[in-house]
């Protein structure tokens, strides 16, 4: 759903300093049995012990808490009525990533089906795919698991709606989102998704070139009125600013919150905090400072 960018916001270029996380030290060695001797059979006595195996080093956590599968989509839905009541969420699978997608929803309209469907960003949510319906209980709940039908890396939003032919647009009831838009930041938020490459998206970005780039892991996420930036393996001592779009298309009501900038360390690691204001921040962007097509969106893969 389209709406204009708050009053609150505007552009800033203030640079920050890096937060950066790392693993703590590992277990102490396990104790290893040692090996009976055993008897040289040419009689010249003990042969030497067969040396222990090495024990499996303990993994070392990646930096700055990203913990998840590296293309975790978990987004709360609200109602596009009533922007500032989350009713639900949806979760695309970030263990086998083979699609399946669980929408929830809590205390709505009883023993109702709703239609999913999803619309990718830069095509004013008319680029869309259905997933399938379902119906809630008679007290308005509903957990339900649908398959995403194309393989690929979807950058967008799901919607859902009443008959299996409604226009995302015009008549959502209830679509993905990290914040109500009215700043209802007083209830808790479900908002965590990937970033994934540009360049890898499929269908592209309405137009936008993108060009190849690295990222071992990245997200951004929400708690309450804060939202937070984080990439590893990013360009090395690069800057990126951090942005927002509608699922419109660049330039229509895209924007950035205070503070929405970050400096990669040598290992291209670097992390942000913003505080949220209230805005159609549907999908977000992390780009080389003062470019676009170069860097990261929120984005779920389906293998």
């Amino acid at each position: 759903m389209f709406r204009p960018p708050s009053s609150l916001l505007f552009a800033c270029s203030l640079s920050i300093g890096l937060v950066l996380g790392c693993g703590g030290g590992g277990n102490p060695t396990p104790t290893v049995a040692s090996t009976p001797t055993t008897p040289n059979p040419s009689g010249g006595g003990s042969a030497s012990p067969t040396p222990s195996p090495a024990p499996t080093p303990t993994p070392t956590p990646t930096p700055g808490g990203q913990s998840a599968n590296p293309t975790t989509y978990q987004v709360q839905l609200v109602s596009t009525q009533h922007s500032q009541v989350a009713v639900g969420q949806v979760t695309v699978d970030a263990v086998s990533n083979n699609g399946a997608t669980e929408v929830k929803l809590n205390q709505t309209t009883p023993n109702m089906q709703f239609f999913v469907k999803f619309c990718s960003f830069g095509t004013v949510n008319q680029n869309c795919v259905s997933l399938g319906s379902f119906t809630t209980d008679p007290g308005g709940n509903a957990d339900a698991t649908l398959m995403f039908p194309s393989k690929g890396t979807w950058a967008g939003v799901f919607f859902l709606g009443n008959s299996s032919t409604f226009d995302a647009s015009s008549q959502a009831v209830f679509q993905t989102e990290p914040a109500a838009l009215s700043g209802n930041f007083g209830t808790a938020q479900t908002y965590r998704v990937a970033l994934q490459p540009q360049n890898n998206v499929t269908n592209g970005l309405n137009g936008i070139p993108t060009e190849p780039t690295t990222l071992t892991s990245g997200f951004i996420s929400e708690v309450g009125d804060t939202v937070h930036a984080e990439v590893q393996g990013a360009k090395p001592n690069t800057m990126y600013d951090v942005g927002f779009c509608p699922n419109t298309i660049f330039g229509s009501g895209c924007n950035q919150f205070l503070n929405n900038t970050v400096t990669t360390d040598a290992s291209g690691n670097g992390s942000v905090d913003m505080k949220e204001t209230g805005a159609p921040a549907e999908v977000f962007f992390v780009d080389v400072h003062n470019t676009r097509g170069q860097g990261y969106v929120t984005a779920f893969v389906v293998q």
